[in-house]
């Protein structure tokens, strides 16, 4: 390292006692410098930070943690085998194997891309614990618009755009299944709009 560049609110060591002194110390004892300090990044008026993502993420509140980010959150994952039951349902999803240190924004269901081989499509996806059926371990399924090819085993890019509504629990089978294809059709409209609006 030849050069270390920190924040206003830098502090080093035990009870944040270090400060911008100390480090010019240690480089000059270890051979690197310590440059100006940094301002704060501010995007819309907020002030962009690594804690204010992360909350608004567990808040679902992802369109404003991507105004923050300056592109959508997306998560990397595997695509695994889960209990099938969107088939059956008329909607196919791809059960996502997110590891276990990755931030996976609140339960709900969202609009969102998808990124396989470098073709993006538009997918719905739901992040919880099926209310409707087992209240299990927590999951990350998507489904994805007008696809109909194998995903097991491959890796995508889940990018999540805007969260539609919480997670539910429904009273049967019909009404989870009609509420589903408002989810994609509102998903559709959703995406319509970030795309002509990445086009302004």
């Amino acid at each position: 390292m030849r050069e270390l560049c920190v924040g206003p609110d830098f502090a080093l060591g035990s009870d944040r006692s270090g400060d911008r002194e100390t480090l010019r110390a240690l480089g000059d004892a270890l051979g690197f410098a310590v440059c100006d300090i940094i301002p704060y990044l501010t995007r819309d008026g907020q002030r962009v930070s690594s804690s204010k993502i992360r909350a608004l993420l567990q808040e679902g509140e992802v369109t404003e943690a991507a105004a923050l980010l300056g592109r959508w959150y997306s998560l990397r994952a595997r695509v695994v085998h889960g209990a099938h039951r969107g088939r059956k349902l008329g909607f196919p999803t791809a059960n996502l194997e997110v590891c276990d240190d990755c931030l996976v924004p609140a339960y709900g269901v969202y609009a969102t891309t998808v990124t396989l081989e470098g073709k993006r499509y538009g997918a719905a996806t739901n992040v919880g614990v099926r209310p409707s059926f087992d209240n299990g371990k927590p999951s990350v399924e998507t489904y994805l618009l007008d696809f109909s090819q194998d995903l097991y085993g491959r890796k995508l890019d889940l990018a999540f755009v805007r969260r539609l509504r919480p997670e539910m629990r429904f009273e049967n089978v019909q009404a989870l299944i009609e509420q589903m294809g408002d989810d994609v059709a509102q998903t559709r409209r959703v995406l319509r709009e970030a795309e002509r609006e990445s086009h302004v």
